[in-house]
This record gives structure tokens, C-alpha cells and sequence, in this order.
């Protein structure tokens, strides 16, 4: 089962997108779908094209795909909104076969025996990711602060979400220490070495799965800081974000760096 008639579909556009564009978008999106065993509740597609000197890739398009509940999501950049649109049905339809293999694969695993090996070891490409927009460090703001309660979950799922939902980094709570985690790519992933590794609140509470063969475990603690110190923290790293730990309650916070330039903050809580 793929796309009924119940399926919601919600389109927002900015900038010169014409309807051909979208009916586009939406077609090759649910031919993605066709085949996913799973309902198809709800699409979201966010198109933008903002032509300016200092982007090479100012088409960007963003898709959500609820499918039984679970959100699957792609957000590409091109040259054109005709290169956008490829690239992202591209990746989401490899997203959307990783959702239903590792929905599907544990029953019929149950089933047949058979190990699941593999599994969620999927890499992605990184081609085609937006730029991101350039903001003096006195002019960022913070524009986005979410607090979620955290299921604990497992280090293998955590990875799976991770590249289920294209993020840089997935905060969680590991299951079996109950501690704070982050999850991301390695930035020096070469294809020989790891190409995952976690950071914890209490990195010696983490056990790695011992088929987790790329996933690195970094044994230094997070340091602790203030809003203002993580701020300055952040643009001295250079980095995209900053796992830390919340000066006020000790749990664990990723500081990250948005598309339009400006903070966001996500806190376990």
C-alpha cells in the first residue's frame, strides 16, 4: 500500500516555482513510494529558489514522506529545481527502502532465521547538501530551541535515524547507560576507518556494539557551558555543531548551525 486517497499533500514554495515544477516534485516523490508495503499518510515538500552570486546551488528542496507515522525525509540543493528535484528522489528512495528494510526485515528475520547483517550500515552521499548562508557572529541569533523527552534507544537504531533523516547529528538517550548521546558522521571518513562516532555525556558508560564496526566511541567528556560560552564555543570550532552539556541540569545539548546562518538548539530534557 502506497499513497491513498487519504493522503495529505502540503506544498509551500518561494521564489520564481512554477505549478509544472510542483506537479513534478509530487509525481516522481509518490513514484518513490509505489514501493513501500506501508501507507503513505502524509507528504510535505518545501521548494525554494533564491537566485544570489554567492550560491552555486540555489534551487533547495525539502521532503517529509509519514509513512505509518514514522517520518522519512530528503533535502537536496542543485543548480536547477529540475537538478533538485532529482537528487532528492534520488536519495528518498533510498531512504524509503532503508525505512521498509528495517521495518519488514525483523519480522521476516523472526521468521526465516536469517541474521539482518547490514542492516542499518547504509552510507549516503553528501553531494548536493544546501549551503549554508553567512552570518556575522554578532548578528546570529539562536532562532530554534527544542527540548524533547528522549526514548532511550539503542546505538544501532540511533544510526539508522541518523541516515533515515539525512540529519548531521541525532541526540538520544543510549538505552543501555540511560545517558545522554550524540551520533554523527565522521568528517575525516575516508571509506578505511570508522565512519560514525558517538559522544556522550559519560563516554564511559558507552558500550559499543561489536557489530557496529564503523561507529568510534569518542572517550573525552563533553565540556559543560553556558548558552553564551557554547556560542563562542562553536564559531572557534568552525564546526557545524557542538555537543555539550547544559550548565543548568547537566543533560545533554547540540548547538548547531542552520541553513540561514542563525543557531539552533536542541536540549534532552
Amino acid at each position: 500500500m502506497t499513497a491513498t486517497t487519504n493522503t495529505t499533500i502540503d506544498v509551500s514554495r518561494r521564489g520564481e516555482i512554477d505549478q509544472r515544477t510542483v506537479d513534478t516534485l509530487i509525481d516522481k516523490v509518490m513514484g518513490a513510494t509505489a514501493h513501500c508495503r506501508g501507507e503513505v499518510h502524509r507528504v510535505e515538500a518545501r521548494l525554494t529558489c533564491e537566485k544570489t552570486p554567492i550560491r552555486r546551488r540555489p534551487a533547495v528542496v525539502e521532503v517529509t514522506v509519514h509513512l505509518d507515522g514514522t517520518p522519512v525525509r530528503a533535502h537536496m540543493a542543485g543548480s536547477t529545481m529540475a537538478e533538485a528535484i532529482d537528487l532528492l528522489v534520488d536519495r528518498l528512495d533510498r531512504r524509503l527502502a532503508r525505512h521498509e528494510d528495517r521495518r519488514y526485515r525483523r519480522a521476516d528475520r523472526h521468521r526465516t532465521g536469517s541474521s539482518g547483517e547490514g542492516e542499518w550500515r547504509h552510507g549516503d552521499l553528501r553531494e548536493g547538501r544546501p549551503e549554508y548562508d553567512r552570518v556575522p557572529f554578532d548578528e546570529r541569533e539562536t532562532r530554534r530551541r527544542k527540548t524533547f523527552a528522549l526514548t532511550p534507544m539503542s546505538i544501532e537504531e540511533a544510526l539508522f535515524d541518523l541516515n533515515q533523516l539525512g540529519h548531521d547529528f541525532y541526540l538520544f538517550v543510549e538505552e543501555r547507560s540511560g545517558t545522554d548521546a550524540v551520533v554523527s558522521r565522521r568528517g575525516d571518513a575516508d571509506g578505511t576507518g570508522p565512519r560514525h562516532e558517538i559522544r556522550a555525556t559519560d563516554p564511559a558508560a558507552i558500550e559499543r556494539p561489536a557489530e557496529a564496526a564503523d561507529v568510534v566511541v569518542v572517550t573525552t567528556s563533553p565540556p559543560v557551558l553556558g548558552a553564551a560560552e557554547a556560542r563562542e564555543y562553536l564559531e572557534a570550532s568552525g564546526e557545524k555543531f557542538l555537543f555539550h552539556r547544559s550548565a543548568g541540569d547537566g543533560r545533554g545539548q547540540v548547538l548547531y548551525r542552520r541553513y540561514d546562518g542563525h543557531d539552533g538548539l536542541i536540549s534532552a530534557g
